[in-house]
């Protein structure tokens, strides 16, 4: 089994609850990780025996584009658009920041994880 990773992916968004998380929208930051059978792809060299991570960012991209009230939601979202089009993972994590949340103090964060 190997593990692929995307980490720190950027996107200006405009998921939350207050009016001016959907008004202005804000950063957030997504990682992920999916297990898959890497055996082929470590003897083969071959893209086509991989996990090609450029579908994985355009599920995330295309999941960002969609507004949340929640990011419980939005991982869910892309978790699951994921699972759906790539059968071959099998074990698959998301974390999604969102930086700078509307609190009444200094919070570089907040942030949900989710898994299958």
């Amino acid at each position: 089994m190997g593990r692929i990773e995307l980490n720190g992916m950027r996107f200006h968004a405009f998921h939350g609850c207050c009016e001016s998380e959907k008004l202005l929208g804000n950063l957030f930051t997504v990682d992920i990780w999916c297990d898959y059978d890497s055996s082929s792809a470590e003897r083969s060299d071959f893209i086509e025996d991989a996990v090609d991570y450029s579908v994985i960012y355009n599920i995330v991209k295309r999941e960002m584009d969609i507004r949340s009230n929640l990011i419980e939601n939005l991982c869910y979202r892309i978790l699951n658009g994921i699972k759906n089009t790539l059968p071959g993972i099998s074990h698959c994590g998301v974390k999604v920041y969102k930086m700078n949340p509307p609190l009444a103090g200094t919070v570089c964060s907040s942030s949900f994880y989710i898994e299958y």
